[in-house]
């Protein structure tokens, strides 16, 4: 095969490949994602960029954010801690977000009952409307603190 040839079939096949990404990553904004820190950005190294449970890239500014309950005050993300974070943007193959707060597996799960993106966006948006009729419904366990606090982030932008 003449490289002429391989170089196009290879540039239409990546155009194809980027197109479907970017389809399926601009999907993902206003979800939120449990977030393992791996560390600061290459591009940036005031953000931190981790990978959420579905091994997608998430870049998010740095700073300090509120603390998982353990303890009262914020704290800087550090590698190998999980993160909410709320995607608000895309860019090439990696999600941009917002740290709404440390948090673990455990206590993720508890308050939106899965990690599954789908699964915890269907509940905060429900849960979203519920804050605005001040009466939270759904999940027993969505009644939390913690849930509330994120709710209040989630919807305000703090």
């Amino acid at each position: 095969m003449h490289p002429d040839v391989k170089a196009a079939r290879l540039a239409e096949a990546l155009a194809v490949y980027r197109a479907g990404q970017a389809s399926q990553l601009s999907a993902e904004v206003g979800s939120l994602h449990i977030v393992l820190v791996e560390g600061p950005s290459r591009k940036d190294p005031t953000a931190w960029a981790g990978k959420t449970c579905t091994n997608k890239r998430v870049v998010f500014p740095g700073g300090r954010v509120p603390g998982s309950g353990y303890g009262a005050g914020t704290a800087e993300p550090r590698p190998g801690e999980y993160v909410a974070v709320l995607v608000e943007g895309v860019t090439g193959g990696t999600l941009l977000g917002r740290a709404l707060r440390l948090t673990s597996i455990e206590s993720f799960v508890s308050a939106f009952g899965s990690t599954t993106p789908g699964v915890v966006s269907d509940l905060l948006q429900a849960h979203m409307g519920a804050v605005e009729s001040s009466r939270v419904l759904g999940a027993p366990s969505a009644g939390t603190a913690w849930f509330e606090d994120m709710q209040k982030q989630a919807v305000v932008g703090e």
